[in-house]
């Protein structure tokens, strides 16, 4: 076979400075995972969709842009109710991470020219004290079961590049069993596992590994993700198209609170969450606030713009499995990024990526 072509060479600084602006600045987690490099060179998430699941969301925030941002059969409600202001914060904050628009003024997401395809689910906050999930023949979660597996398999439908899971049952994956799994959720998995779907339009999701480290002074353990984020490491099905995502700081080092990669290191990588600047809901008729959040709620975002980002970028050239092998294979592995145990593949880059 012929050699593979060179490398392309660097953006032109001048280019990439242009779009490190001050609402580039805004949100830091930006400049974390080189995404001005991405952008010099063309990528803005322009023709992808990411789908976000999530406790509401804000879309007359003037980050979302109206209901331009959203495709026209997002399901804001909930199946009995809409969601309140207080609801509606979370995934706001996720949706501008991921998607904010470039205006000139506030912060902007990752992929500022996505499209999202918006589903309302209604969850709790985080308890006081760490809970983790009895998953096993005592509960039945055969309700559940058929909403996930229904919600999930609209965002299959809908061919949407990406989907942004950041929410998950506690507990560490490696306290659960494939069965037991397998006997709780056989729609779910299902669904998520797109066995008819070529690998180059497998829709990819995207898990919060979940904050077990905020809850270690209570002895949990948090050297591997949460159920949601852990499942592929139990269900062969689900790898190639799942990834994990662990949260670091403003200085690149893994947050205080977040889960470490672990058992999942092959299909887990690093991206910002801590105190990470985008849209928050206020009531009516403020549609301009932001705010500060912390989590890996916050890191799942980053990578789900980041996999639109690439979708956008290599169109027509990279199906959907390949697009996620590269954000690994191009992720910051040197210094404390060796130790995959917590990085997993690394710390997102868009530069090397692109």
């Amino acid at each position: 076979p012929p050699p593979p072509p060179p490398p392309p060479p660097p953006p032109v600084e001048e280019d990439k400075k242009q779009f490190e602006t001050r609402e580039y600045d805004n949100q830091y987690g930006l400049a974390l995972i080189n995404a001005s490099s991405a952008y010099a060179r063309g990528a803005t998430g322009e023709g992808s969709l990411i789908g976000i699941m999530d406790t509401g969301v804000d879309y007359s925030h003037q980050e979302l842009d109206g209901l331009e941002k959203f495709t026209y059969d997002s399901l804001f409600d909930y199946q009995s109710r809409s969601p309140t202001t207080d609801e509606k914060r979370h995934g706001t904050h996720v949706s501008g991470i991921a998607a904010g628009e470039k205006d000139g003024s506030g912060m902007h997401g990752v992929a500022f020219d996505a499209k999202i395809y918006f589903i309302a689910v209604e969850l709790s906050s985080a308890p006081e004290e760490y809970e983790p999930a009895v998953i096993d023949e005592t509960v039945d979660y055969s309700g559940l079961d058929s909403f996930w597996s229904y919600a999930e398999g609209l965002f299959i439908e809908k061919g949407v590049t990406v989907v942004n899971g950041s929410f998950g049952f506690q507990g560490n994956i490696i306290d659960y069993s494939e069965t037991a799994l397998r006997v709780s959720f056989p729609k779910t998995i299902t669904a998520l596992a797109q066995i008819n779907v070529p690998d180059a339009y497998k829709t990819i999701f995207v898990w919060s590994a979940g904050n077990a480290g905020a809850y270690a002074d209570q002895g949990v353990d948090y050297s591997s993700p949460e159920v949601f984020g852990g499942m592929a490491y139990l269900l062969p099905e689900l790898q190639g198209h799942s990834v994990v995502v662990v949260s670091v700081d403003s200085l690149g080092e893994i947050s205080w609170f977040s889960s470490y990669c672990g058992v999942a290191k092959d299909y887990c990588i690093a991206a910002p969450g801590s105190s990470i600047y985008s849209a928050y809901s206020q009531d009516f008729p403020k549609n301009d606030s932001y705010e500060s959040f912390s989590g890996t709620s916050m890191s799942a975002p980053h990578v789900s713009g980041g996999i639109a980002l690439l979708s956008d970028f290599f169109r027509n050239q990279l199906g959907n499995t390949e697009i996620l092998n590269r954000l690994f294979v191009t992720a910051n592995k040197s210094g404390i990024y060796a130790d995959s145990s917590i990085y997993g593949q690394g710390l997102m880059d868009l530069d090397a990526a692109t």
